[in-house]
């Protein structure tokens, strides 16, 4: 993809906040009060990228969403960010994650998130991304792009991210560690690119 300085990949949905509530009603006929609510373009990978792009960046998602109304709102939020939506996979088979988050008036939070299927490699573009990495699938990324080609081209142009907390930390840098590279460029993606990219470097 040319022109562009971020390729994100991973979870894209819709979230539904809710903010300021005083209580979950458990029956019809009790009510719940909330002080504000708000309907955003989403998901861990579908942040990153608004975010990159509010601050000047060109970025792209990849990703999957459904063929239905939710999914388009999702795309014209990232277009109102300025996100390359050109990879979004539009499934027909599939229906747009939608997360609804509570934020209750102490400033504890709760969610409810529809299930999907996770977005399978090979209905991407491979020339739009090198990885995407659950753990179980994390060793992918050299399968996609070999070792040495990371090492000698893109050791100082990726950085390390995770969906945290849904997947353990230490269990995510224990397998992208244990990839088959030199300890530096492991350094530099899990840390020094991003502390360059910051100019805390």
């Amino acid at each position: 993809m040319k022109n562009i300085d971020l390729i994100v990949l991973g979870e894209v949905a819709l979230d539904v906040i809710l903010a300021g509530v005083d209580k979950i009603p458990h029956r019809w006929s009790e009510v719940g009060n909330v002080q504000t609510a708000g309907v955003f373009t989403a998901g861990s990978a579908g942040y990153v990228a608004q975010c990159f792009a509010k601050l000047g960046g060109r970025a792209a998602i990849v990703g999957r969403i459904g063929d239905d109304s939710l999914g388009r709102i999702v795309i014209e939020g990232f277009h109102d960010c300025g996100v390359s939506t050109s990879n979004l996979v539009i499934d027909e088979a599939f229906e747009t994650q939608v997360s609804t988050v509570v934020v209750y008036n102490d400033g504890n939070k709760s969610s409810v998130v529809s299930k999907v299927p996770p977005l399978r490699l090979d209905r991407l573009d491979p020339t739009c991304t090198f990885a995407g990495t659950p753990i179980e699938s994390i060793r992918q990324i050299t399968t996609l792009v070999p070792a040495r080609l990371i090492e000698n081209m893109l050791g100082e142009k990726l950085m390390f991210g995770s969906d945290f907390p849904r997947i353990e930390m230490n269990k995510m840098f224990a397998a992208f560690s244990s990839l088959p590279m030199r300890k530096d460029v492991l350094e530099a993606i899990l840390q020094r690119n991003a502390l360059t990219f910051l100019g805390e470097a």
